[in-house]
């Protein structure tokens, strides 16, 4: 599979997913007779629900290998506090709220790159202001525009972080609550514009004032074109 993907797409740039897959759904690692057999075979023997990650490790492992040395790509994958190391070479995805601090530290310890899109500033499933079209599955909390527009991409780092570790800036949208295109762009839109900005611009010369003042222009063009947003700031 993956030797076909390399030799089909130019970018040096695989992407694994990863996230929770340590804790699959239905326990299905815990009781499936062969990952027991294989945690045996590892010596993984702990019974506190971290052998599952120590398995996605071990699995990780070997897929980065291979495409690594073998295929000469960069796996990127996203971070979970429980891989305590990272393979040199990768970019991991920084995304859970409140633990950024903890993938940043992986990442310079282990001489791998972050791409940045912590919940609290990057999560545009997430409603903008509360009560603002709530989600129905597990209460979603709010990723305001001024919260999105204050993302410090270094993360309060050196310029050395910035250009040793640091890869970029995400927005993410899952899409689980989603049903229609015109969703999709109200829960983008505006915070995609200030996330756009906060990756592409030094945070000393960043204005809260002044982006709002410049994005009334561009909210009314995309009025006129018909695309949808949120006013929700």
């Amino acid at each position: 599979v993956f030797k076909e993907i390399a030799d089909i797409f130019p970018s040096k740039y695989i992407h694994l997913g990863g996230d929770e897959a340590g804790n699959p759904a239905l326990d299905c690692w815990t009781d499936c007779p062969k990952c027991q057999a294989l945690k045996k075979k590892l010596g993984i023997t702990t019974t506190d629900r971290s052998e599952n990650w120590k398995l996605q490790g071990y699995m990780f492992d070997r897929v980065i290998e291979l495409l690594r040395d073998t295929y000469h790509k960069t796996p990127m994958f996203w971070y979970e506090t429980d891989f305590k190391k990272i393979q040199p070479g990768c970019v991991t995805f920084a995304w859970r709220n409140g633990l950024t601090d903890k993938a940043l530290q992986a990442a310079v310890e282990n001489n791998a790159r972050i791409m940045l899109c912590p919940g609290e500033h990057c999560y545009f499933d997430y409603p903008m202001a509360k009560g603002d079209m709530p989600e129905v599955n597990w209460g979603m909390p709010v990723t305001s525009l001024k919260a999105t527009y204050a993302l410090d991409p270094a993360w309060g780092h050196d310029k050395q972080f910035e250009e040793n570790n640091l890869f970029g800036v995400a927005g993410t949208l899952w899409s689980e609550c989603i049903t229609s295109p015109e969703r999709i762009y109200y829960q983008a839109y505006p915070r995609s514009i200030a996330l756009a900005e906060a990756g592409w611009s030094q945070q000393q010369n960043r204005s809260w004032e002044s982006f709002i003042k410049r994005m009334r222009p561009l909210a009314k063009d995309m009025m006129r074109r018909g695309v949808t947003f949120s006013m929700e700031f």
